[in-house]
């Protein structure tokens, strides 16, 4: 049996936008990239963006800078997230 912390994926059986990120991040850490994208395309974003916070020299950005990047974070979980649900879960890579 099959168990997940994933409370969109205990309610409606579908995988939520962010399901494999962890996965992702650990295989990138165990230097797996193709896994880690397999888990989640976003995990190596994600990963840098982490390391971002923890680096005293983060980058200033403007308002526009920002909903870009906000914009482009948001399609990089709901686009991979769609078309895994369309195909079925099939694997990203």
């Amino acid at each position: 049996m099959h168990f997940s912390l994933c409370a969109i994926k205990c309610l409606t059986g579908f995988d939520c936008p962010g399901c494999g990120l962890i996965h992702s991040i650990f295989a990138l850490l165990g230097g797996h990239l193709k896994e880690s994208i397999a888990w989640h395309p976003m995990g190596v974003l994600v990963l840098l963006g982490l390391a971002n916070l923890g680096w005293r020299g983060r980058f200033l950005l403007s308002e526009v800078g920002r909903k870009i990047i906000f914009c482009s974070v948001l399609a990089g979980f709901l686009i991979p997230w769609i078309v895994k649900v369309v195909t079925k879960g099939a694997s990203y890579v």
